[in-house]
């Protein structure tokens, strides 16, 4: 999944919504967050209307929030 993203950023936010859907930010390497947000919801559960009505903001909405992060190590061996 880091792949798609540039070399500055190193980790994701997952935001997960009483409605089902995901919100996501990326986190750069200083830990500041993007402020573009994008969303993803399974297309087998068509467009969320709670979403698209925007009555309550989606921060209050927030059930689970998960930050995965890329990370490397390397083993040597003398």
């Amino acid at each position: 999944m880091f792949t798609a993203f540039p070399k500055d950023v190193t980790g994701l936010r997952f935001c997960i919504l009483d409605c089902r859907c995901i919100y996501y930010q990326r986190v750069f390497n200083n830990g500041n967050l993007d402020p573009q947000i994008g969303m993803y919801r399974d297309a087998e559960d068509g467009l969320c209307e709670i979403c698209l009505a925007r009555t309550k903001t989606w921060e209050n909405r927030v059930i689970d929030e998960n930050v995965a992060y890329n990370s490397k190590f390397q083993i040597e061996t003398v």
